[in-house]
């Protein structure tokens, strides 16, 4: 259901069984005070449940970024991929790419944990595993960024500087409202 549109951002709720898609945009879902979900262009996904405890969010194609600003404690947050069940743990940045029948799952900061057949393995930060058979995770080398992640990483740094601001104005109008 779409809701507003400003400056040319486009606002809509995505309903719990919902699917989300982009085409030539990004999209920013924001899943909880504690995390956001970014989607590259040409990604569609599903909000298997939009519960503020048990966030699950299943990638059907293309690729997005898992953005946890702090550890939900005892909130789950779980990525659906193909035939995995990912667990997201703590503070963390996790990548997942979905195509021609392959899903890989990057740490690109933070660990957690992949169950794939009846087992489990654990991704940590720099560490890559495909989501399918099972295979071990592997240590990524040193790679550039792609206009994805460069994004990804702009918009953060947008938010955190946005806060920092908004506390800063905060502060001054409780000094003036005190005067």
């Amino acid at each position: 259901m779409l809701g507003d549109t400003t400056e040319g951002i486009e606002l809509a709720h995505v309903s719990e069984g919902g699917r989300l898609m982009t085409r030539e945009g990004r999209a920013e879902i924001v899943l909880s005070p504690y995390g956001v979900l970014r989607l590259d262009e040409h990604t569609e996904v599903e909000l298997v449940s939009n519960d503020i405890t048990d966030v699950r969010v299943r990638l059907i194609s293309g690729s997005i970024i898992f953005d946890l600003a702090k550890d939900p404690g005892t909130r789950s947050v779980t990525l659906l991929c193909e035939n995995a069940r990912i667990q997201l743990i703590g503070h963390g940045l996790y990548r997942a790419d979905a195509a021609n029948g392959t899903a890989t799952l990057r740490g690109l900061q933070g660990r957690t944990w992949v169950s794939l057949n009846g087992t489990e393995q654990e991704v940590g930060s720099n560490h890559s595993i495909r989501l399918i058979a099972g295979f071990p995770a592997v240590k990524l080398g040193r790679s550039r960024d792609d206009r994805f992640e460069t994004w990804n990483r702009d918009r953060a740094r947008m938010i955190r500087k946005a806060r920092k601001y908004g506390k800063k104005l905060a502060r001054a109008e409780r000094r003036r409202s005190s005067l």
